[in-house]
């Protein structure tokens, strides 16, 4: 009895259930036929208006950073902010505060206090005559609301507007999003690091104008990928086919503090001096690694922006600092050492037929090598000239092979294009030669250098010997992953025997610690010694005379030299290279080892 009362009741349930499901799905099978008949329409124009678009897209353009990781020039993305007022919603009528009209008042008022482009009644009556006649998008994008870009952190500030804080579709916000390229040092190392034109219309990717950003507009260019936009009805689906890949970041040698160190005491001396432009390049000696690049001009006095790459581009006379070159020479030849004695006459007399001076008088009739180098004396090194090689065509045929064998001129594939190679004239090849050439180009005249390829020299010298290549670029990665390094090039034997070079950088550290010395009090460190050569060279004829360029090229620390320097003034009011180059130099040098210290 008790088991048909249990079967009846488990029966019921069953039969309950069957009922219930039957019903379910008469209800789901009454909706769905619904849905055929009176949705059927509304579903056939969702299929009519999906659209299938193949695009291309290129990747992100690559970073550059500076040697110690920072970020230098980055792509960053600007907004430009519209409003839609086409969208139907806010054409509904409203009242009081929640009115289309007192939103937009609130809008105006709160964009014309934050960015001061347009009064607000001036904004409000321009938006609302568009919203009258219920305007058309102006282009694909609405109505402006601001003459200018915005970055991201001001593009959320409006974000919180009237308005812009709801969803498109309710309060007509419309943003289009490019990317420009900033440098965030602002213009340090300007020319050094470049600048782009912007987008090419054919190939979508920015181009480098100068700089890095021209060198290596390729390897920082992303490649092109291509995606599917499927649009179904209003809503849109991307699907990549080919994804878009970023281009490379590039490290640079350069080290960001010591480039605003060095541009800060450049800029200083650049106006005390009056001169008309001044550029300045720091390496470190073992590895090459160009650390700052500064090209400054003064336009009028005090006024000084960021120049031309004169410090890679221009060839000039360099000057007594090619005294060393034409020194080494010398000692290499045998025939004399730093203790020579050499004929000097007071400063004054007569080569290959022509009057020669000294930049002042004293009473001295003779003087040892090491005097001649230390006073940058002009006699000096041309008696030198002819004491050593002679004053035939033999001798003036030795002298430019031994200057050949030097290499200063051999070429440096510095990564930045448009830079100046030396001209150093050979005798044969050179027609204009003649009884003043060779003691002319001992003290820098008849040679064409820029800023590089004299320091690469000093380089050499404060580097044991060896010639190690200066670059600016130290590797190239995606990702935060090494695509490549760039190897240090160095010269597999010395520019000069050991007892040479020994003779040579002792007579440049005179320059600067001797009494006589023309950089005597002013590139001196009492932190360390310091090696170099002052240069003066004619740069320009005015109607007043001739202007002069002003340089020092040397090292740090002297006996176990780190960083190598050259310092460049152009047309100063006066020939002070001892005070205002080697001012420079000192001033840089003991900031920057004073960093080193602390790092």
């Amino acid at each position: 009895m008790e088991k048909d009362k249990k079967n009846k009741y488990l029966h019921s349930w069953a039969t309950f259930f069957g009922v219930l499901l039957l019903i379910l799905y008469s209800y789901i099978l009454i909706r769905y036929v619904l849905l055929l008949v009176t949705e059927r329409q509304k579903y056939l124009n969702v299929i009519e208006t999906s659209e299938v678009t193949t695009v291309e897209r290129r990747g992100r353009r690559g970073n550059i950073y500076d040697s110690r990781g920072r970020l230098v020039s980055a792509s960053l993305p600007e907004y430009i902010l519209y409003i839609d007022l086409t969208v139907p919603y806010i054409h509904k009528k409203g009242v009081g505060r929640d009115s289309f009209p007192a939103r937009l008042d609130r809008l105006c008022h709160q964009l014309s206090e934050r960015f001061h482009e347009e009064t607000p009644e001036h904004l409000k009556k321009r938006l609302m005559t568009a919203y009258n006649r219920n305007s058309a998008k102006s282009g694909d994008n609405g109505v402006r609301l601001l003459k200018r870009k915005l970055s991201y952190e001001e593009y959320k500030e409006v974000c919180q507007m009237p308005l812009m804080n709801q969803k498109p579709s309710v309060g007509g916000r419309v943003v289009k999003i490019r990317e420009h390229r900033e440098n965030l040092f602002g213009d340090l190392a300007q020319r050094v690091i470049g600048a782009v034109y912007g987008v090419d219309d054919t190939t979508h990717a920015t181009l480098g104008r100068f700089g890095i950003e021209q060198s290596f507009d390729k390897e920082l260019t992303g490649t092109k990928g291509l995606y599917v936009w499927r649009r179904i009805g209003d809503d849109y689906r991307e699907v990549p086919v080919v994804p878009a890949e970023d281009g490379c970041d590039v490290v640079l040698t350069l080290d960001m503090d010591m480039q605003d160190v060095c541009e800060c005491a450049l800029r200083e001396r650049l106006i005390a001096s009056g001169a008309e432009a001044a550029f300045m390049i720091l390496m470190e000696v073992k590895t090459g690694e160009i650390k700052s690049v500064v090209n400054l001009v003064q336009n009028k006095p005090g006024v000084v922006t960021q120049g031309t790459n004169m410090a890679f581009a221009m060839n000039n006379q360099p000057g007594s600092t090619f005294k060393t070159v034409c020194l080494m020479t010398a000692l290499e030849n045998g025939e004399c050492d730093s203790t020579t004695i050499l004929f000097v006459n007071q400063g004054h007399d007569i080569f290959g037929g022509l009057p020669l001076h000294d930049s002042h008088s004293y009473p001295e009739m003779y003087l040892p090598l090491s005097a001649v180098m230390a006073r940058s004396s002009n006699v000096g090194m041309a008696r030198l000239m002819e004491t050593v090689y002679g004053k035939n065509r033999a001798a003036w045929k030795e002298f430019s092979e031994d200057i050949a064998e030097l290499e200063y001129d051999k070429y440096i594939p510095i990564e930045i294009k448009g830079c100046a190679t030396p001209t150093i004239y050979r005798y044969g090849e050179y027609k204009g030669w003649s009884a003043t050439t060779m003691t002319g180009m001992s003290r820098g005249y008849g040679v064409q250098s820029s800023a590089l390829y004299t320091l690469n020299f000093y380089n050499a010298i404060a580097n044991d010997g060896y010639y190690v290549q200066p670059h600016l670029v130290s590797a190239l990665r995606r990702g935060g992953e090494f695509v490549k390094e760039f190897d240090i090039v160095k010269s597999h034997s010395r520019m000069c025997s050991r007892s040479t070079l020994d003779q040579v950088r002792g007579m440049l550290e005179g320059v600067v610690t001797r009494k006589d010395g023309t950089a005597h009090k002013y590139a001196s460190s009492e932190l360390f010694r310091v090696a170099g050569k002052t240069g003066t060279a004619r740069y320009r004829l005015t109607p007043k005379g001739y202007k002069y360029q002003i340089s020092f090229a040397g090292y740090f620390p002297a006996d176990n030299p780190k960083y190598s320097a050259i310092v460049v003034l152009l047309c100063p009011e006066k020939t002070y290279a001892g005070m205002y180059c080697g001012g420079v130099f000192k001033e840089v040098a003991e900031t920057v080892w004073s960093m080193d210290e602390a790092r």
